[in-house]
């Protein structure tokens, strides 16, 4: 949306960050390092996006990104720092892979050392966000309705509240930043082009630790794609699996009912994997992630506005995964900095 409000603005920044995932929290985090200021806006009650914890009475799951790993010299540098400060720890499982017909048994578990080291966050995924958050200024439970480019900034209205500042940065899925910037803003055809698939996921909560052989699993060839135990990674005690549906089957049934979704992935799971029917499961949660993984993400770290003033950012912008991400929010960090340097002199 390109123009201005009759809305008077009540709050003025140097930068507004739509959302406090790994790509919102990371520019937000290094333009505040710089002397800037920064308000995050999240319309979620907590930092993480995709790496959040999902909590069911006593249990607690990380039901979205489940691992990560560090090739960027960068991000590995950080991820290092981390590990020291206790927020980040490595995790081992026995792995499995299961093939078209395969079924589970510890002959499909590697006993090979792998050459690829699992991160988690400590005691949960979104634990390095949870820090990072801590030393900005964030407004959770708060809605974006419009971004607008105005005189000298841009201008974020929220639901009883309308925020200006020099430069915003969106982290939001792009059909959902689409909706905020408004169909007529230059950047909304590249985000049409941007195409994110869903992933069901399920949660099952269990009264006791029984062995299935292994601890997780990449599943072929199925309607299920991953599947792991969340008391085998460091930091957790809650007893509990995540199942992950696969892209087609997810977008299949992607507005089915929670319950519905839960019992969809637990027949398939059981037909796969038929020892989790023995498993004392006392909580079964199904949850929806409307945008997961994008099908072809794009290598450009962030997009800008001829204006240089609304950004965009996100795993989709520098190759998927958590890495990407991280490097996204870098990359729009830097790309705000430079706007407000040339502003400034």
């Amino acid at each position: 949306m390109i123009g201005s409000s009759a809305r008077a603005p009540q709050a003025r920044c140097d930068v507004i960050v739509v959302g406090a995932g790994w790509a919102g929290l990371t520019a937000a985090d290094a333009l505040v390092a710089q002397g800037l200021s920064v308000r995050v806006v999240e319309k979620s009650r907590g930092p993480g996006g995709r790496c959040a914890t999902r909590r069911h009475g006593s249990f607690a799951f990380d039901h979205g990104a489940q691992y990560f790993t560090a090739r960027d010299w960068q991000f590995s540098d950080q991820v290092a720092q981390w590990h020291q400060q206790g927020w980040v720890a490595p995790w081992a499982p026995r792995l499995a892979v299961l093939n078209s017909g395969a079924m589970a048994t510890p002959d499909c578990v590697s006993n090979q050392p792998s050459s690829v080291t699992r991160w988690v966050g400590v005691p949960g995924n979104n634990a390095v966000l949870h820090h990072l958050s801590a030393g900005l200024v964030c407004n959770y439970n708060t809605a974006v309705q419009a971004i607008s480019v105005i005189n000298g900034g841009v201008e974020v209205i929220l639901d009883n509240e309308v925020m200006t500042a020099a430069v915003v940065v969106v982290t939001a899925p792009p059909a959902q930043a689409a909706g905020l910037l408004g169909h007529d803003h230059p950047l909304s055809a590249a985000l049409a082009e941007v195409d994110l698939a869903p992933c069901l996921a399920l949660m099952l909560g269990l009264a006791a630790d029984q062995d299935v052989g292994f601890d997780a699993a990449f599943i072929n060839d199925h309607a299920l794609s991953w599947l792991a135990s969340n008391h085998s990674k460091p930091g957790r005690d809650a007893l509990g699996w995540v199942v992950h549906a696969g892209a087609e089957w997810s977008e299949r049934y992607l507005d089915a009912p929670l319950n519905d979704i839960a019992t969809l992935i637990w027949t398939q799971l059981i037909e796969r994997v038929p020892a989790f029917e023995q498993l004392n499961v006392v909580s079964r949660q199904g949850h929806r992630w409307r945008y997961s993984q994008c099908r072809k993400p794009l290598a450009e770290g962030c997009l800008a506005d001829a204006t240089g003033r609304v950004l965009l950012a996100g795993d989709w912008c520098a190759g998927n995964r958590v890495e990407g991400a991280w490097l996204s929010g870098r990359a729009a960090a830097q790309s705000a900095l430079e706007r407000l340097s040339g502003r400034r002199s």
